[in-house]
């Protein structure tokens, strides 16, 4: 993992010193050194949780820099890396660690991807597992290092493919924050096909996907049953999931376009572990969102109401707001004017089983975001 992260580090100062050139000109450094895309992402966000016996705050600002370097006519290095600047406390137990201010390099993915007659897409490095990929619960948000291959055939109206992930899960951020954590040597396995298409000037979007994964390890485990899932074990040494993890995915969403300045898009997600009991393997995440234009303004509500059992997905290979082992509701509300974006929202999770390690909680969070795209 230490040579990992140094080889993160090392791409981390390129990006910079690319950033510096592209301040200056952004049209040379395209023509010299083919880059293709190339943004800054700079946020704020304040975060507060109050619960039965959990209370803290987390302030974050974070610098990330996403970019695609064109190596040749088929080949690009896609990456997104960058710092944060973190305070806050917490007054918890060792389940609340995973909130405690952790200020580092960090990255979200860095790969290496290969496009072959614009219908077949190979990735090879530390993937993009970001939730419009594999969803809300599965290895969401949480970067795997591996190969993934796409195959996608679409136009205006319609869209089909396929895409498949082979590859070891990497949580660098967390293990940062709760202190070294042996991950040994996991594997992570996710396939789905996807179809998009317009009827009745409703855009519809229908996805099915299976997953799995193998050799988790004591340490992962261990940290696990302060997170939910369900743990045989006392000690890093001797502990050990309880049920394998392997499944199926589900997912749906519509386009409503109402009118020129309002759209509504209701989704809906269902994630099933096979290899657990019927009473604990499941979690869904049914959302409304609407968006629309007021006076040169942006604005998008999203109203979600999720559940998620104890024992659908490792929840150390996930970094979303829908914890295992709670079920509740959520509102955020963005802002976006001049490319400023601000939200701000509220998160209430109840437990669903109640455990020594979890509790109900609120969560209130303000965040302020502003992208610079550079070429």
């Amino acid at each position: 993992m230490k040579n990992i992260r140094k080889t993160y580090i090392k791409n981390f100062v390129l990006a910079m010193t690319l950033s510096a050139t592209a301040l200056a000109n952004g049209e040379s450094i395209k023509s010299q050194y083919g880059v293709k895309n190339f943004d800054i992402d700079l946020s704020i966000k304040f975060t507060e949780q109050t619960g039965k016996s959990e209370k803290g705050t987390l302030n974050k600002t974070k610098v990330m820099l996403n970019s695609e370097l064109e190596m040749n006519t088929f080949m690009s290095f896609v990456s997104k890396l960058g710092m944060k600047y973190e305070t806050g406390s917490t007054q918890s137990g060792f389940n609340e660690k995973r909130n405690t201010p952790d200020s580092s390099v960090v990255y979200d993915h860095a790969y290496i991807k290969a496009s072959f007659f614009d219908y077949i897409e190979l990735n090879l490095g530390s993937l993009d597992n970001g939730s419009e990929v594999v969803g809300e619960f599965i290895q969401s948000n949480v970067t795997s290092v591996g190969l993934s291959q796409k195959l996608n055939y679409k136009t205006t109206d319609f869209e089909i493919g396929a895409m498949a992930i082979q590859s070891k899960p990497l949580n660098d951020e967390l293990s940062s924050r709760i202190g070294s954590v042996e991950e040994g040597s996991p594997k992570f396995f996710y396939e789905k096909i996807y179809t998009r298409f317009s009827f009745w000037n409703v855009e519809y979007k229908l996805s099915y996907g299976q997953y799995a994964y193998d050799e988790l390890s004591g340490d992962v485990a261990f940290l696990e049953r302060y997170m939910g899932n369900s743990i045989t074990g006392t000690t890093a040494e001797n502990s050990k999931f309880d049920y394998k993890y392997k499944g199926k995915q589900y997912r749906a969403s519509a386009t409503f376009k109402i009118s020129p300045y309002i759209t509504l898009v209701p989704s809906y997600e269902l994630v099933e572990n096979n290899s657990a009991p019927s009473s604990i393997n499941k979690a869904k995440v049914q959302s409304l969102k609407l968006k629309t234009n007021i006076l040169d303004t942006d604005l998008e509500i999203d109203l979600t109401n999720y559940s998620n059992e104890r024992d659908t997905t490792p929840t150390y290979y996930t970094r979303t707001k829908y914890t295992a082992n709670n079920e509740g509701k959520s509102a955020k509300i963005n802002i976006i004017y001049n490319g400023f974006e601000t939200g701000f929202g509220y998160l209430k999770r109840n437990e669903i089983k109640e455990l020594n390690y979890l509790n109900d909680e609120k969560v209130y969070f303000l965040e302020i975001r502003k992208t610079y795209d550079f070429i």
